[in-house]
């Protein structure tokens, strides 16, 4: 028989197997292994299966009569030269990136980061409008108060979208811009995508073993619960789908589409107008934390009420308030929140009554 690739095949002698049957099982091989490369469990999971398809892949044998199979020698040449071309190509792409690292500018990178954030956000504010004017946002809104949030957003709309016409002007191409290493934008993906990938597997196979261990041994609620989470993650991260390149956030190891303003994830905190709340956020628990270290020294006074661990600034936005309490909550786990007067504290868990 002469398979799709021109090579002839004969029967094994005491084989059984027809050459359709070798042949659908030469498909499920090269399938499993395909499917290996972004889930490398499969091959675990299907061990059963894989034992047959090798079993088949003996049934036949070539059938050309020059035919010989690679001398241990001759792979490890051709390996060899593998590795060579490779190295080549490596060097090639090294050079190429040291002489475009000389056209560096950090405008240039600060622009291409604000390009992406204000797109990220225009999106968002294209929906929440679209969601507003369909009612699908808020079903039970007075229309006055309707229509003045779908004002805002509109205005919202026509900001972002002067600000991501104003940066593609000044950028050009976004993707020539370079970083610090001489990095282009897809080349920074593919790394991501890398990192991603290999802290997926890791993980996988880390929850898989915590689920099993955790399946057969006794359990309380508290431990139902674990284990329930530790399921829902591992189901959650099966499940996402093959990526590519494109696909990745350039500045981090994560999926773009995960990025956004209304996810767990978050925005990428590269980003410009990020970076700076999250720097602004990072100052303010700089400050409680001096403001505290200095208290220390100061003569015990009584008070009637108890002492903050910190106090949520006025005027900050929606945004800048969630970074700040997620640095706290990391800060003083089990903290609360209670408002005294006119201002709005982080309490001990034992002040909360």
């Amino acid at each position: 028989m002469r398979d799709s690739e021109g090579r002839l095949w004969k029967p094994a002698p005491g084989g059984s197997m027809s050459w359709q049957e070798v042949e659908a099982e030469r498909g499920l091989f090269a399938e499993l292994h395909r499917q290996a490369q972004w889930n490398p469990w499969v091959l675990d999971d299907r061990a059963e299966e894989l034992a047959v398809v090798h079993g088949a892949m003996e049934a036949w044998k070539r059938a050309e009569p020059d035919h010989r199979y690679i001398t241990p020698d001759e792979l490890e040449a051709s390996w060899a030269a593998l590795d060579e071309k490779r190295e080549a190509q490596l060097a090639a792409e090294r050079s190429a990136r040291e002489a475009r690292a000389e056209r560096y500018s950090p405008v240039l990178e600060r622009a291409r980061l604000s390009l992406i954030e204000s797109a990220s956000r225009l999106a968002f504010e294209m929906q929440s409008l679209e969601d507003l004017r369909t009612h699908l946002a808020y079903p039970a809104m007075q229309q006055t108060r309707r229509s003045e949030l779908i004002g805002e957003a509109e205005s919202n709309v026509a900001r972002l979208r002067a600000r991501v016409d104003e940066l593609s002007t000044e950028l050009g191409d976004p993707e020539e811009v370079v970083d610090k290493l001489g990095y282009l934008p897809r080349e920074r993906r593919e790394l991501m995508l890398s990192l991603y990938s290999a802290r997926r597997h890791v993980r996988v196979k880390e929850l898989r073993r915590a689920v099993a261990e955790g399946a057969g041994s006794p359990k309380d609620r508290a431990a139902r619960e674990t284990l329930d989470g530790l399921k829902r993650e591992v189901a959650t991260l099966e499940a996402v789908p093959e990526l590519m390149a494109d696909d990745m956030c350039s500045e981090c190891p994560t999926p773009y589409s995960d990025h956004g303003w209304s996810t767990l994830t978050g925005p990428c905190n590269s980003w410009p107008g990020v970076a700076e709340r999250n720097a602004r956020a990072r100052e303010m628990i700089r400050r409680f934390a001096r403001d505290k270290e200095s208290a220390k020294g100061e003569p015990r006074r009584t008070a009637r009420r108890p002492v903050p661990l910190a106090t949520i600034p006025e005027g900050l936005s929606v945004e800048e308030t969630a970074t700040l309490l997620t640095e706290l909550s990391r800060l003083h786990p089990g903290a609360v929140v209670r408002r005294t007067g006119s201002k709005i504290a982080l309490h001990p868990p034992e002040s909360s009554t």
